[in-house]
C-alpha cells in the first residue's frame, strides 16, 4: 500500500520561510548604511541623563562619509504582479522625515542572486525529508544560476 503524499506546498513552506527570513535581512542592509552617512559619536548617541563611561568616549568617535547609497526595490500592483516600467519620478526617498535626491536610478534585471534556505530536518518532519531534499534542490536547479548566484542552505532540528 502506497503511502499519501503531502500537498508541495507544505515542502516548500520551510524553504520560503527561509527566503522570507533572508530577504528581510537584505532589506534591512540598505537602511543601516544610510545611518552611517551622518557622524557618529559617543556623546551624541548617548540618551540624555545616561551615566558617561569616561574620558575614553572621545577616542570612540566614528565619522563617515557616504556619498552613494544603493536601494533595491521591486514593486508590486495590488495582484501581486511586478510593475516594470517605473522611473525615478514614481519614487520619493527620505532621510529621518527629510526628502533625499535619487542621484541615479537604473533598473536592474539581472542582479547575482544570493539565496539562503531553511530547512526543517526535526522529527516531525522525518517521513518527508526525502520530499524536502527533492524539493529544496529542484528549487535552487531553477533560482540559482552556474558562476552568477551563491546559495546556502542551513538545516534545523533541535539546533541550527
Amino acid at each position: 500500500m502506497s503511502q499519501p503524499i503531502a500537498k508541495p506546498s507544505r515542502f516548500y513552506f520551510p524553504i520560503l520561510l527561509g527566503c522570507a527570513a533572508l530577504l528581510a535581512g537584505l532589506l534591512a542592509l540598505p537602511a543601516s548604511r544610510s545611518a552611517l552617512a551622518e557622524p557618529i559619536s559617543g556623546e551624541q548617541s548617548r540618551p540624555s541623563g545616561a551615566p558617561s563611561a569616561g574620558k575614553d568616549d572621545t577616542a570612540a568617535t566614528l565619522s563617515v562619509q557616504v556619498n552613494v547609497v544603493n536601494v533595491f526595490a521591486s514593486v508590486r500592483d495590488k495582484k501581486g504582479n511586478l510593475v516594470p516600467d517605473l522611473t525615478k519620478e514614481d519614487f520619493t526617498l527620505s532621510e529621518d522625515g527629510r526628502p533625499q535626491n535619487i542621484g541615479y536610478f537604473t533598473k536592474e534585471t539581472n542582479l547575482p542572486l544570493t539565496l539562503g534556505l531553511l530547512v526543517d530536518t526535526s522529527l516531525s518532519q522525518r517521513r518527508v525529508l526525502d520530499q524536502e531534499r527533492s524539493a529544496s534542490r529542484a528549487f535552487l536547479d531553477q533560482m540559482v544560476r552556474e558562476n552568477t548566484d551563491k546559495a546556502f542552505i542551513i538545516h534545523f532540528d533541535r539546533e541550527v
